[in-house]
This record gives structure tokens, C-alpha cells and sequence, in this order.
């Protein structure tokens, strides 16, 4: 299975099977008005992913743009 389409089904599994946690509730800051507890929907996430800059540092988990 090529890499873009394992990336694929494995994205969409994950975003398709339930929360076994509950999502976070957090006080609103004066940092953010994004609530939290909208999903995420696959527009959005690949809409994200085709915005990151590729040839930066990796995040907390190590994972390079490139790869995704």
C-alpha cells in the first residue's frame, strides 16, 4: 500500500472511530477563542496539512512536515 494512501486510511479510522476521552473543557483565555469541542472535520485537517511549510523544525512529536 503506498505511503500517501496507509497515511490516508489510517487518518480516517482514527477521526472515525468514537472518543473513548472526553474531550477537555477549557477556560477561555485571552489568548484563543477557539472552542475546543468542535470537531475537526477532513477539510479542515487536510486543508491544514497542505498549509505546513515543509524544511522546519519537527514538533513535540518529532514528526517532519515532509512526512505529512
Amino acid at each position: 500500500m503506498p505511503k500517501k494512501q496507509c497515511l490516508a486510511t489510517h487518518i480516517h479510522t482514527t477521526l472515525s472511530s468514537p472518543d473513548p476521552v472526553p474531550t477537555p473543557v477549557l477556560l477561555s483565555s485571552s489568548h484563543s477563542s477557539h472552542d475546543i469541542r468542535t470537531a475537526i472535520n477532513p477539510q479542515e485537517l487536510t486543508s491544514t496539512l497542505h498549509s505546513l511549510s515543509a524544511r522546519k523544525a519537527t514538533g513535540l512529536d518529532d514528526v517532519p512536515n515532509e512526512f505529512l
